[in-house]
């Protein structure tokens, strides 16, 4: 019996070694914003102590000392949370915007998930951009919550490769793709350049310039969205896999740039569907578009007059739709 004991302690011990690395019980504090929109002030926060990656952030939709939500607003020290959690109640939403030249570390190298059901926005268009840095395996969920990316500003890893960026929201809700009330969307001008797990809304919805994806490899699920829409885009310069719907709305002209100057040339081996409605996918010379997943390709009433989409492709580039398997298309990184 007692060796059985012995035996038992050792598989026990060596399971618990096995797994993650063990991370403390992160210590909660609540924005009260009594001393004003200065994250980096003690007194705005429950306890007096400005978060680091050993915090969770709480930001309510509505704070002890008012409607008064933190700004990160200093370019010589980064601020720093474990996660984040942002609440709504009714029409009032949580806030917090990282300035220009700030940056805000979210995790502490483990695996950890933030609540944004409020409105995250990254920098202010002005350079430098506005940064918010991914230290480990981390999850942004949210039901009707934003992350708007001004220009110049970017989700990046904070330690190359080791990090990763999962969106999600709540799996039973219903209404996509036009309600998004239930999932976060993360949209604007700025660059995803992290690698990417997409189980929600990635929107480019600014007409003056793309949402940009670039740098690392990126994919997702059924029920992730990319969507083009209001006349915006999405500039692809890195690898996308996975089984998103990739959509272009029909209330106004979307695209899908796969090769751009600004992120380079681009490559998707998917399995999602294709819905064009209007706008364009376009493929340059060096890029290639892939999916297994179906295409619809349809004209639709826009106001009375019927939609035009396009799929234009340039030299040596393909597109290529329905062809029944994940393996049909070769991956990206094989020439």
């Amino acid at each position: 019996m007692r060796n059985i004991l012995v035996i038992l302690i050792a598989v026990l011990t060596c399971a618990a070694c096995a797994g993650e690395p063990a991370f403390a019980q992160l210590t909660q504090t609540t924005w009260d914003g009594s001393e004003g929109t200065n994250w980096f002030e003690g007194d705005n926060w429950s306890g007096s102590v400005v978060p680091d990656d050993t915090f969770e952030a709480v930001i309510p939709h509505n704070p002890t000392g008012g409607s008064v939500w933190p700004v990160i607003d200093n370019s010589e020290v980064d601020a720093e949370a474990g996660k984040l959690t942002m609440t709504v109640s009714g029409g009032t939403r949580a806030k917090l915007t990282i300035k220009s030249g700030s940056v805000l570390i979210l995790g502490n190298g483990g695996a950890l998930t933030s609540t944004v059901d409020g409105d995250l926005v990254l920098g202010d268009g002005s350079l430098p951009y506005g940064s918010l840095k991914i230290n480990g395996t981390h999850t942004i969920t949210g039901k009707g919550g934003t992350i708007e990316l001004k220009e110049k500003s970017s989700i990046i890893p904070l330690n190359d490769t080791d990090d990763l960026l999962i969106l999600t929201g709540d799996s039973g809700c219903t209404g996509y793709p036009d309600d998004r009330a239930c999932s976060l969307t993360v949209f604007g001008i700025g660059y995803i350049a992290v690698r990417l797990d997409n189980r929600a809304f990635v929107v480019g919805k600014d007409a003056s310039k793309p949402l940009k994806l670039d740098g690392y490899d990126m994919t997702g699920t059924s029920v992730g969205w990319w969507i083009a829409e209001d006349g915006g885009s999405i500039a692809i310069g890195t690898d996308i896999t996975g089984a998103c719907t990739w959509l272009t709305k029909a209330n106004a002209p979307g695209s899908f740039l796969l090769g751009h100057p600004d992120v380079g040339d681009g490559c998707v081996a998917a399995t999602g569907e294709v819905i064009l409605k209007s706008g364009l996918l376009s493929v340059l010379d060096g890029s290639r578009f892939c999916t297994s997943g179906k295409l619809t390709w349809k004209s639709v009433d826009v106001n009375g007059t019927p939609s035009q989409a396009q799929i234009v492709t340039t030299g040596a580039a393909t597109a290529t739709f329905g062809l029944g398997s994940a393996s049909s298309c070769t991956a990206c990184n094989v020439e």
